[in-house]
């Protein structure tokens, strides 16, 4: 069909204007194609593989509405996967993913998302939507220097929408540009209805169904319980009676970002003969937060996710991190103001705080015997992460359609 429809732009252009479509990449005759067939063009925009996670559902969701668009998926330049890998992953077409240097052979279009920030510059998009990866954890959800791109947010919840109140207090001019939009967080929808089962899991990785599991999630930055720790925190959880899963960040995998230029997954081998220990690699993290018992993290946004579920979190310190937090640029705040507030400290005030890895078996012995202890203070946190629980996939794409369609 492309080919019939570029065969007859030919026919009827002039020379100098075939020139320029010669020039275009296959992807830019398909939105040629698209535009003559009257079909928007929403382009998905993904930085690392990993965070298929966060736009999937929107995809899928709108390829079942068969609405009059097309989806297009942008990488970024050094992202590591081939493209009939990512089409696999999305279910869009390989035919129309490219990389980020040929995003403007799309020429204007419609709608841009992404779940990032950080983009290399803006895209020429009417809509450029940031729909964000992970709760609110690290207080510095709103980047100024970047917030500019965007004329479009999705909130995931009232912490997520009030840290953007305290951007735009700072920022009224770049904050009244942008609209913003109750959403929810559709990641978490199939978590919160029950979608994984715990049996298949432990089937699938073999795991002792007699014993607890544990799961090990930390955050990736400098100074947290990963990097202050590396394999001890490991080492002292596998000394207990329980099934120990390991899921790491996907920047622990790429020495190009992990800070120190490391590749977990070469150091985790040796722990790979040990039958109580399971790494995960990059397998997406919501079927094991349903099948854990226990989660071991720090600053990650993995443990309001755990949280959702009313589940047990145990947080190891991590004094240099929140250091290095309070030392960035618009972030004044005590220490003790960053350690009280959740939209900072994944929620700490909800679980047990052991100061150092070697104290992490009395707290998760304290913690199987008295699973219940800090439930309060986890419902109070769960009530303020997220809008639209359970149905935030039809309010985004409901909220998509409708201002695509404006």
């Amino acid at each position: 069909m492309t080919k019939v429809f570029l065969n007859l732009l030919k026919l009827f252009l002039p020379f100098r204007m075939q020139v320029c479509l010669m020039r275009l990449t296959p992807q830019g005759i398909l939105a040629l194609y698209d535009r003559a067939r009257k079909r928007k063009i929403i382009v998905f925009h993904l930085a690392l593989v990993g965070q298929a996670v966060y736009i999937n559902p929107i995809i899928n969701e709108m390829i079942l509405r068969r609405e009059k668009i097309s989806i297009y998926l942008v990488l970024d330049k050094d992202l590591d996967a081939t493209k009939d890998h990512l089409s696999q992953l999305t279910g869009i077409s390989s035919s129309k993913i490219l990389y980020w240097n040929r995003l403007n052979s799309l020429g204007v279009f419609d709608v841009f998302i992404t779940p990032t920030q950080w983009i290399p510059n803006q895209p020429t998009a009417k809509l450029r939507i940031c729909i964000f990866h992970g709760l609110p954890t690290k207080g510095n959800t709103f980047q100024p220097e970047l917030m500019h791109r965007f004329n479009v947010l999705f909130f995931l919840g009232p912490l997520h929408n009030s840290l953007f109140g305290d951007y735009a207090e700072k920022h009224p001019d770049a904050a009244s540009s942008i609209r913003t939009f109750d959403v929810g967080y559709p990641k978490s929808d199939n978590l919160i209805n029950g979608h994984f089962s715990k049996t298949a899991v432990v089937q699938k990785y073999r795991l002792d169904p007699m014993q607890p599991i544990i799961l090990y999630a930390p955050a990736f930055d400098n100074g947290t319980s990963l990097d202050m720790y590396g394999e001890k925190v490991i080492e002292n959880l596998l000394k207990l009676d329980a099934n120990v899963i390991v899921k790491l960040h996907p920047m622990c995998y790429d020495p190009r970002y992990y800070p120190g230029g490391m590749n977990w997954s070469e150091r985790l081998k040796q722990f790979q003969n040990n039958p109580r220990f399971r790494h995960v690699g990059n397998q997406p993290l919501d079927p094991f937060l349903a099948a854990s018992d226990i989660l071991v993290t720090d600053v990650s946004g993995a443990a309001l996710e755990f949280i959702l579920l009313n589940k047990p979190v145990i947080f190891i310190d991590c004094p240099d991190f929140f250091k290095n937090t309070l030392g960035q640029p618009g972030y004044e705040r005590t220490r003790e103001d960053v350690l009280q507030d959740i939209r900072a400290n994944a929620g700490r005030c909800a679980g047990i705080v052991v100061p150092y890895a070697s104290h992490l078996s009395e707290a998760i012995n304290r913690t199987l015997q008295h699973p219940s202890e800090f439930e309060s203070q986890r419902l109070a946190i769960r009530q303020q992460l997220l809008y639209n629980p359970g149905n935030a996939t039809h309010v985004a794409v409901d909220t998509l359609i409708e201002i695509a369609f404006e």
